[in-house]
């Protein structure tokens, strides 16, 4: 890149990367499925070849998260959350993903005002609560109460 291209953010949909071995990759994040729980991310090179696809979403990439690593590589992980909140008692933003799970739960992530990760945790979806203003939406055949 000579700077005159434009550079996105790593959560757009086109956004520019590097990967591993060092290339430029182009990323395109397609979020989506009944509520977004599942984001699709795929990777092509410089002439358009698809490089590399997965669904984000899953318990292995999230138990991949590790304090102290950036927004930017949260972001290129996991792809945009579902939900950010404040707290602001706690110096951070709570970034919550949610996934296909039959516990009816999310992936939550505090990501302090320094921009880097500070913990992580699982928690019970509100769209799933019955006196939520889901009103137990998530809840289909076969799902966990």
């Amino acid at each position: 890149m000579d700077g005159r291209e434009e550079r996105r953010s790593p959560a757009d949909p086109a956004a520019l990367q590097v990967d591993a071995s060092g290339r430029a990759v182009r990323r395109l994040e397609y979020g989506g499925g009944s509520f977004g729980r599942f984001t699709w991310m795929l990777d092509f090179d410089a002439a358009d070849r698809l490089l590399a696809s997965a669904q984000v979403r899953t318990e292995a990439r999230f138990n991949a998260v590790r304090a102290g690593i950036g927004q930017d590589e949260l972001l290129r992980t996991l792809g945009r959350p579902s939900n950010v909140r404040g707290l602001s008692f706690q110096k951070q933003n709570v970034w919550s993903w949610r996934y296909d799970s039959p516990f009816c739960q999310w992936f939550q992530v505090g990501v302090g005002y320094d921009g880097r990760v500070v913990d992580t945790s699982y928690g019970p979806d509100p769209l799933c609560d019955d006196d939520g203003p889901g009103l137990s939406l998530m809840r289909g055949p076969g799902r966990w109460r």
